[in-house]
Protein backbone atom coordinates (compact mmCIF):
# COMPACT_ATOMS: atom_id res chain seq x y z
CA UNK A 1 0.00 0.00 0.00
CA UNK A 2 3.16 2.27 0.78
CA UNK A 3 4.50 1.21 -2.74
CA UNK A 4 1.45 2.09 -4.45
CA UNK A 5 0.77 5.88 -2.11
CA UNK A 6 4.82 6.51 -3.48
CA UNK A 7 4.07 5.61 -6.79
CA UNK A 8 0.97 7.68 -7.29
CA UNK A 9 2.72 10.67 -5.05
CA UNK A 10 5.63 10.94 -7.79
CA UNK A 11 3.67 10.35 -11.15
CA UNK A 12 1.66 13.65 -9.71
CA UNK A 13 4.57 15.59 -8.47
CA UNK A 14 5.76 14.71 -12.27
CA UNK A 15 2.76 15.84 -13.84
CA UNK A 16 2.27 18.76 -11.97
CA UNK A 17 6.06 19.96 -13.01
CA UNK A 18 5.59 18.97 -17.05
CA UNK A 19 2.41 21.21 -16.45
CA UNK A 20 4.36 23.73 -15.22
CA UNK A 21 6.83 23.75 -17.81
CA UNK A 22 4.59 23.64 -20.47
CA UNK A 23 2.60 26.32 -19.15
CA UNK A 24 5.67 28.93 -19.61
CA UNK A 25 6.35 27.38 -23.01
CA UNK A 26 5.73 29.62 -24.96
CA UNK A 27 5.78 28.80 -28.95
CA UNK A 28 6.47 32.48 -30.62
CA UNK A 29 6.46 33.15 -34.39
CA UNK A 30 5.67 36.20 -36.48
CA UNK A 31 5.45 36.10 -39.85
CA UNK A 32 5.15 39.32 -42.74
CA UNK A 33 3.62 37.14 -45.42
CA UNK A 34 0.43 39.20 -47.60
CA UNK A 35 -1.94 35.22 -46.95
CA UNK A 36 -1.21 35.62 -43.24
CA UNK A 37 -2.84 38.74 -43.00
CA UNK A 38 -5.65 37.88 -44.99
CA UNK A 39 -6.43 35.11 -43.07
CA UNK A 40 -5.69 37.03 -39.53
CA UNK A 41 -6.14 40.68 -40.32
CA UNK A 42 -10.17 41.06 -40.72
CA UNK A 43 -12.46 39.47 -37.73
CA UNK A 44 -13.02 36.11 -39.44
CA UNK A 45 -10.42 34.11 -39.61
CA UNK A 46 -9.47 31.99 -43.04
CA UNK A 47 -7.35 29.56 -42.01
CA UNK A 48 -8.99 26.61 -43.57
CA UNK A 49 -9.46 28.16 -47.17
CA UNK A 50 -7.20 27.31 -50.11
CA UNK A 51 -6.61 31.25 -51.29
CA UNK A 52 -5.39 32.36 -54.44
CA UNK A 53 -3.01 34.65 -55.29
CA UNK A 54 -5.58 36.99 -56.87
CA UNK A 55 -7.77 36.86 -54.06
CA UNK A 56 -5.00 37.47 -51.83
CA UNK A 57 -3.83 40.31 -53.76
CA UNK A 58 -7.65 41.44 -53.29
CA UNK A 59 -8.05 41.49 -49.70
CA UNK A 60 -5.32 42.44 -48.80
CA UNK A 61 -5.54 46.08 -50.57
CA UNK A 62 -8.74 45.56 -48.72
CA UNK A 63 -7.73 45.23 -45.24
CA UNK A 64 -5.09 47.73 -45.68
CA UNK A 65 -7.15 50.60 -47.73
CA UNK A 66 -9.14 50.34 -44.61
CA UNK A 67 -6.34 52.99 -43.39
CA UNK A 68 -6.71 55.70 -46.36
CA UNK A 69 -3.76 57.45 -47.46
CA UNK A 70 -0.94 56.35 -45.55
CA UNK A 71 2.86 57.73 -45.94
CA UNK A 72 3.98 54.21 -44.62
CA UNK A 73 2.42 50.64 -43.41
CA UNK A 74 4.21 47.76 -41.69
CA UNK A 75 2.31 44.27 -40.66
CA UNK A 76 2.82 41.07 -39.17
CA UNK A 77 1.21 38.20 -37.65
CA UNK A 78 2.10 36.78 -34.54
CA UNK A 79 1.05 33.31 -33.69
CA UNK A 80 1.58 31.88 -30.06
CA UNK A 81 1.11 28.67 -28.68
CA UNK A 82 0.63 28.05 -25.07
CA UNK A 83 0.73 24.27 -24.00
CA UNK A 84 -2.59 23.04 -26.65
CA UNK A 85 -3.93 26.97 -26.73
CA UNK A 86 -2.93 28.96 -30.22
CA UNK A 87 -4.32 32.60 -30.69
CA UNK A 88 -3.83 34.83 -33.91
CA UNK A 89 -2.63 38.44 -33.40
CA UNK A 90 -2.51 40.33 -36.75
CA UNK A 91 -0.98 43.96 -36.32
CA UNK A 92 -0.97 46.65 -39.11
CA UNK A 93 0.61 50.09 -38.16
CA UNK A 94 -0.07 53.00 -40.56
CA UNK A 95 2.02 56.52 -40.36
CA UNK A 96 0.59 59.84 -41.65
CA UNK A 97 1.55 63.49 -42.41
CA UNK A 98 0.00 65.84 -39.71
CA UNK A 99 -2.74 66.78 -41.58
CA UNK A 100 -3.43 63.50 -43.34
CA UNK A 101 -3.37 61.73 -39.95
CA UNK A 102 -6.52 64.04 -38.71
CA UNK A 103 -8.18 63.31 -42.44
CA UNK A 104 -8.07 59.66 -41.64
CA UNK A 105 -8.73 59.90 -37.58
CA UNK A 106 -12.10 62.34 -38.10
CA UNK A 107 -12.96 59.89 -41.28
CA UNK A 108 -12.62 56.41 -39.01
CA UNK A 109 -14.49 58.23 -36.05
CA UNK A 110 -17.20 58.04 -38.76
CA UNK A 111 -17.08 54.45 -40.20
CA UNK A 112 -16.30 52.55 -37.64
CA UNK A 113 -18.20 51.89 -33.64
CA UNK A 114 -16.63 51.35 -30.71
CA UNK A 115 -18.18 48.26 -28.69
CA UNK A 116 -19.14 49.14 -24.92
CA UNK A 117 -19.76 46.47 -22.41
CA UNK A 118 -23.34 46.85 -22.99
CA UNK A 119 -23.36 45.09 -26.49
CA UNK A 120 -23.93 41.79 -25.26
CA UNK A 121 -25.04 40.43 -28.50
CA UNK A 122 -20.79 40.55 -29.42
CA UNK A 123 -19.13 38.87 -26.83
CA UNK A 124 -19.10 34.96 -25.59
CA UNK A 125 -19.73 35.51 -21.78
CA UNK A 126 -21.99 38.69 -19.71
CA UNK A 127 -19.96 41.63 -20.67
CA UNK A 128 -20.92 43.80 -17.83
CA UNK A 129 -17.73 45.73 -16.66
CA UNK A 130 -15.47 44.70 -19.24
CA UNK A 131 -12.83 46.98 -20.51
CA UNK A 132 -13.18 47.85 -23.73
CA UNK A 133 -10.92 50.38 -24.15
CA UNK A 134 -6.88 51.18 -22.88
CA UNK A 135 -3.92 53.40 -23.30
CA UNK A 136 -0.54 52.23 -23.64
CA UNK A 137 2.06 55.03 -24.28
CA UNK A 138 0.70 57.40 -26.87
CA UNK A 139 -1.45 55.01 -27.81
CA UNK A 140 -5.24 55.03 -27.01
CA UNK A 141 -6.84 51.79 -28.30
CA UNK A 142 -10.61 50.68 -28.22
CA UNK A 143 -12.49 47.45 -29.73
CA UNK A 144 -14.24 47.69 -32.47
CA UNK A 145 -18.43 46.75 -33.07
CA UNK A 146 -18.42 45.23 -36.39
CA UNK A 147 -20.35 42.55 -38.08
CA UNK A 148 -18.60 38.99 -36.99
CA UNK A 149 -16.79 40.39 -33.97
CA UNK A 150 -17.27 37.70 -31.14
CA UNK A 151 -15.61 38.88 -27.99
CA UNK A 152 -12.69 37.58 -26.77
CA UNK A 153 -12.14 35.05 -29.50
CA UNK A 154 -12.20 37.10 -32.68
CA UNK A 155 -12.41 40.96 -32.79
CA UNK A 156 -10.40 43.86 -33.92
CA UNK A 157 -9.10 47.20 -32.23
CA UNK A 158 -8.34 50.27 -33.82
CA UNK A 159 -5.31 52.17 -32.12
CA UNK A 160 -4.86 56.47 -32.52
CA UNK A 161 -1.48 57.97 -31.10
CA UNK A 162 -2.16 61.84 -32.21
CA UNK A 163 2.04 62.60 -30.82
CA UNK A 164 3.13 60.21 -33.77
CA UNK A 165 0.33 60.37 -36.31
CA UNK A 166 -0.10 56.69 -36.46
CA UNK A 167 -3.43 54.56 -36.87
CA UNK A 168 -2.95 50.83 -36.60
CA UNK A 169 -6.10 48.06 -36.64
CA UNK A 170 -5.46 44.85 -34.35
CA UNK A 171 -7.05 41.68 -35.19
CA UNK A 172 -7.01 38.95 -32.51
CA UNK A 173 -8.13 35.50 -32.66
CA UNK A 174 -8.36 32.78 -29.48
CA UNK A 175 -11.38 30.17 -29.85
CA UNK A 176 -10.51 29.33 -26.55
CA UNK A 177 -10.18 32.28 -24.46
CA UNK A 178 -13.21 32.80 -22.05
CA UNK A 179 -13.33 36.24 -21.21
CA UNK A 180 -11.48 39.67 -20.81
CA UNK A 181 -11.74 41.39 -17.44
CA UNK A 182 -13.74 42.76 -15.29
CA UNK A 183 -14.81 45.78 -13.06
CA UNK A 184 -13.84 47.84 -15.97
CA UNK A 185 -10.34 47.13 -15.14
CA UNK A 186 -8.34 47.83 -18.19
CA UNK A 187 -5.06 46.01 -17.14
CA UNK A 188 -6.33 42.67 -18.78
CA UNK A 189 -6.71 44.20 -22.47
CA UNK A 190 -3.64 46.23 -21.78
CA UNK A 191 -1.66 42.68 -21.26
CA UNK A 192 -3.58 41.07 -24.02
CA UNK A 193 -2.46 43.84 -26.48
CA UNK A 194 1.24 43.76 -25.13
CA UNK A 195 1.62 39.67 -25.53
CA UNK A 196 -0.28 39.43 -28.72
CA UNK A 197 0.86 41.71 -31.35
CA UNK A 198 4.06 42.42 -32.42
CA UNK A 199 4.82 45.78 -32.12
CA UNK A 200 5.96 48.49 -29.22
CA UNK A 201 3.31 50.33 -28.47
CA UNK A 202 5.15 51.82 -25.37
CA UNK A 203 8.07 54.07 -27.39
Amino acid sequence: MKKALKIFLIVIAVFAVFCTVMHFAVYDTVRRSDEELVRYGSVEEEWGNELSEEYIAERKAAILGELGDYSDITYNVRRRIILFFVSHGATIVASYTPEQYQVEKDRLFGEFTVLTDKDYAYFDYHPQGTATAAEIGSWHFAILKEEGAYVPKDFRLIGFNDKENKIALLAFHDQDMDCLGENNDEAELVELIEQSFRYNFKR
